[in-house]
């Protein structure tokens, strides 16, 4: 970075350079399910199934552990889960600000009725 003064003044001319590594990104990873696959008949089929293959003599626990396990089992079996990593970045400190600006360009905007660009 270089800092030069043009204009006549009491001032220094600052000259420095600034080595600093790029953070790296974070990865994350995100874990989704598109619902829109599930045929809602076969859905309510399964779980229907589920709950008359429960032993007719089995206790209330058992059933109810019975019938949860095939609740969590019916999502994936109709609906797989995908994941997929994201990258971002690890300032979270800039996003703050970019969102910090669009606030308040919008609360300018919605006030003046301008757009300031």
């Amino acid at each position: 970075m270089n800092i030069s003064d043009k204009a006549p003044s009491d001032h220094f001319v600052i000259t420095f350079s600034l080595d600093l590594p790029k953070p790296s990104r974070e990865r994350r990873t995100r874990t989704t399910r598109d619902i829109r696959l599930i045929d809602k008949q076969n859905f309510k089929e399964m779980l229907s199934a589920a709950l008359s293959s429960c032993p007719p003599g089995a206790d209330v626990e058992t059933q109810a552990e019975l019938y949860i396990s095939n609740l969590e089992e019916a999502p994936s079996h109709h609906a797989p889960a995908r994941t997929r990593s994201i990258n971002h970045p690890s300032i979270s400190t800039m996003v703050h600000f970019r969102n910090q600006a669009g606030k308040t360009r919008k609360t300018y905007e919605r006030e003046s009725g301008t757009n300031p660009n």
